[in-house]
């Protein structure tokens, strides 16, 4: 199950568990952040775009039950998020290797999708450079990640989103062309007081338009310390 370079991380939560690298990208806290606040129920099938080494697929099926099917570009990810789930038992998640600009429009439309998508701009890379493939928006651009989550989910679906903070309107932006409405949206600020440096935000496929701002998540408080709202999430402990 592992191979040479990988390491397993304990993810403190009904003992799962991933397999990770330090010379290719994993995940943040921005992903735990994510799978806190996606809604979903054990019949559902969830749709996550750009799954890397799995992690949002095993904490949201860990916490809901529901049924997943994570896509991926990168073969190497994707092995490695495999058998993470084969390691962990979760027979209801599907590691599919696919370019999520290829997505087809399914028999079956998915109830939810979730994405941590891609933040930076284009920039300089070697073809195999998994890492910046991970972050850099050359395969996943924010207009990739909207037309796709509207093509394979159902109409009254919702997608789960988290970007940050200075540039969360071309979200919004991408996801309004493509008949997704936002709904939801909550900020997230490192330390109480500060400005919000990400945005976790729900969107709805051809609702109208309104919102509800949720209150923010502070994940330090002046102190220093971690908030008790930030050590539940971080463990992934229900409310």
């Amino acid at each position: 199950m592992i191979k040479s370079g990988e390491i397993i991380e304990d993810l403190q939560y009904k003992g799962l568990k991933i397999l990770r690298r330090s010379d290719k990208f994993s995940f943040g806290t921005d992903a735990v952040l994510l799978a806190s606040f996606v809604r979903c129920y054990s019949k559902n099938r969830v749709a996550d775009l750009g799954t890397g080494t799995g992690i949002l697929p095993i904490l949201v099926n860990g916490r809901t039950g529901a049924y997943v099917d994570a896509y991926e570009i990168q073969q190497e990810l994707c092995d490695m998020a495999e058998r993470s789930v084969i390691m962990n038992g979760q027979d209801k998640i599907r590691i599919i290797k696919q370019d999520i600009r290829t997505l087809k429009r399914p028999n079956i439309p998915y109830d939810a999708v979730m994405c941590n998508p891609p933040y930076y701009k284009s920039g300089e890379r070697s073809e195999n450079d998994s890492r910046a493939i991970s972050i850099h928006q050359d395969t996943c651009s924010t207009d990739d990640v909207a037309r796709a989550t509207s093509i394979i989910l159902k109409s009254g679906g919702n997608a789960f989103i988290v970007y940050p903070a200075t540039s969360f309107l071309d979200i919004i932006e991408a996801f309004r062309k493509h008949s997704l409405e936002l709904k939801r949206i909550r900020s997230v600020c490192s330390v109480r007081g500060k400005a919000p440096y990400l945005m976790l935000m729900e969107f709805k496929k051809d609702a109208k338009s309104g919102l509800i701002w949720e209150n923010e998540l502070v994940i330090n408080e002046e102190n220093g310390n971690m908030s008790e709202e930030a050590k539940r999430i971080y463990h992934i402990c229900e409310d």
